[in-house]
């Protein structure tokens, strides 16, 4: 006879196992980041899919904001890369995210470098340009995390 606690706790793991998970090999998915500002700025919030191609090439997109004050509305295509570098104590998973807005009279650029560590990208973040509004300009932390997915049974 089979043991329910057993097959309760098989049943457990396999739905774990179906929440997207970020791995090392690809950031594919939902991720949302956590902006805490080292300057005087408001922290911000920002919500990524990003796509792993076969080739390795890495795309991203910006799906929401807030807590930007408007300066990062029309916001345009972003350069994104993610890969595995060599580091002193083994390989790491270095991220990079570029995009800039596409306003010609005030352009504004967001930068989000960092790396994955224990699930969570984290690592520094700058925003501004050279006639960006006073507002705009401001730099600091980030910690950004994979969204779950929820198991779906068919």
């Amino acid at each position: 006879m089979t043991n329910p606690r057993l097959v309760l706790g098989f049943l457990a793991i396999f739905l774990l196992a179906g929440c997207g998970n970020p791995t090392r090999n690809n950031i594919n998915g939902e991720w949302r980041a956590a902006l805490t500002p080292t300057q005087s700025g408001s922290a911000m919030s920002m919500t990524f899919d990003f796509s792993t191609a076969t080739d390795g090439t890495v795309t991203g997109s910006v799906s929401g904001i807030t807590g930007d004050n408007g300066c990062l509305s029309g916001l345009g295509t972003p350069n994104t890369s993610y890969g595995k570098t060599a580091g002193a104590n083994g390989p790491v998973y270095a991220f990079l995210f570029t995009a800039q807005t596409q306003n010609p009279s005030t352009p504004t650029g967001i930068t989000l470098s960092g790396q994955l560590v224990d699930g969570k990208i984290t690592g520094t973040w700058s925003m501004g340009g050279t006639f960006a509004q006073l507002q705009c300009n401001d730099s600091g932390n980030f910690v950004m995390e994979a969204v779950p997915t929820p198991f779906l049974p068919r």
